[in-house]
């Protein structure tokens, strides 16, 4: 609640930050408060805490544009006053505007943008390390959806020992991303950390998402040197050879038949007298012994039958098995391949857009010469590059054009013109009265 002793600058202020608490303001309302920020922090004194205190409470976005609206008109010390505060900040939500702040500082502040996210990531990291729901807060704003974001930005003149602690948190975010931004982060975060430091359950995730992985990121993966554990899941298995079906015999062995034991016959004319037949009690005994034998035979093939029956069983299942593991494995690299094509088709469809747009392609007199086309191209890009500085310079602060020539340079570099052979101009003589 605003009290008494609030300048009118806060008390609008305030107010513009619980509007903004419902939903994103409109562009005029958004820059009124870059500009309300601005004038709080310059007047310094209780004026400025009192604005840097209710920056802990406003949307994230707010507190960019008045930061970066504010940033170039500090001098050193206040500069590293404003950072004291924001690392001061505890809660949740102020946290992820520190990262967001962090971010835009990168660009204009190298230094000072990469001690903020050292010092914020620090302090969101607990004794068990950065919780999943930290990790995705970095991951969204450093990373982002598509081509990873700190990529893009020149940190070539920041200190190995500065940036490893925000490359060790992005290494810890990789399972987050696409194999394309994980690999790019791993490669671009190498010299400042290793997959090596990671804790032992961030390495087993980590082997869990990349056993999803086609097998050409995974051999990406294994030529940036991973921890054995992760090479070890990357390094694809040969096929297991399949289990051969038990042969058969061509033909079933079947029992002998019993031999018919010839009785002898009694002579005509003579009674049936045990003891004129001796041999009789020994012919039955075969009879039973052969009889029982039969049995037994009978008996061990009824008993080989269902082992047959469970091994072919086996066999076809085992069989069945491995076509379906391998269907598997052939759904996922394709689901996998129609992920990479379309955001290869993304990318592309950004970059033609603005190829399409430079050259009229949607007029009745498109541009067919190619240095028009060129010439087209490179003052739409520079183009959007003053819209995007006049937004951010909208009192036009003569301090901020060495940004705009800077970032105009850059443009021109990524189009293919190579300033590094331009000779910087002498030094003008000073005249001797």
């Amino acid at each position: 609640m605003p009290n008494d002793s609030e300048t009118p600058a806060l008390v609008e202020l305030r107010a513009l930050v619980e509007q903004a608490k419902n939903g994103r303001l409109p562009a005029p309302e958004e820059r009124r408060a870059a500009e309300l920020i601005r004038e709080l922090v310059l007047a310094g004194g209780k004026i400025s805490s009192g604005a840097l205190t209710l920056m802990g409470e406003m949307p994230w976005f707010l507190a960019v544009q008045g930061t970066v609206e504010v940033w170039p008109q500090l001098t050193p010390a206040r500069r590293r006053s404003y950072l004291t505060f924001l690392r001061n900040l505890n809660s949740d939500s102020s946290r992820r505007t520190c990262l967001s702040i962090a971010r835009s500082l990168l660009k204009i502040d190298p230094i000072s943008g990469t001690k903020l996210a050292a010092a914020t990531i620090a302090a969101m990291r607990g004794p068990s390390g950065l919780e999943t729901r930290d990790r995705q807060t970095i991951f969204n704003v450093f990373v982002g959806k598509n081509k990873p974001w700190i990529l893009q930005v020149d940190l070539s003149g920041i200190k190995p020992g500065d940036l490893k602690p925000l490359a060790q948190a992005l290494l810890e975010c990789v399972t987050f991303a696409p194999p394309p931004a994980a690999i790019s982060l791993i490669r671009w975060a190498k010299p400042f950390a290793a997959l090596s430091e990671l804790s032992e359950q961030l390495q087993a995730d980590l082997v869990k998402t990349v056993r999803k992985w086609s097998s050409r990121w995974r051999k990406e993966l294994a030529e940036l040197d991973p921890p054995p554990i992760v090479k070890e899941a990357v390094t694809v298995p040969p096929a297991a050879p399949k289990p051969t079906e038990p042969s058969r015999p061509a033909h079933p062995v079947q029992p002998a038949a019993p031999a018919k034991a010839k009785l002898p016959q009694p002579k005509r004319g003579e009674g049936r007298q045990p003891d004129e037949r001796p041999g009789l009690r020994q012919l039955l005994k075969q009879i039973e012994d052969r009889f029982n034998s039969l049995q037994s035979e009978l008996a061990e093939l009824k008993q080989q039958r269902p082992k047959e029956h469970l091994q072919r069983a086996s066999a076809e299942h085992a069989r069945s098995n491995d076509e379906v593991l391998k269907l598997q494995q052939e759904n996922l690299q394709l689901s996998q391949t129609v992920a990479e094509l379309r955001q290869t088709l993304s990318d592309l469809a950004a970059t033609n857009f603005e190829e399409a747009v430079s050259r009229r392609s949607d007029t009745d007199a498109p541009l067919t010469d190619p240095v028009a086309q060129y010439r087209s191209l490179l003052t739409l890009r520079l183009g959007e590059t003053m819209t995007r500085f006049q937004e951010i310079n909208r009192d036009n602060q003569a301090d901020a054009l060495p940004l705009l020539l800077e970032n105009m340079l850059v443009v021109l570099e990524q189009n293919g013109i190579d300033l590094s052979g331009v000779a910087a101009p002498p030094a003008p003589a000073r005249r001797r009265y």
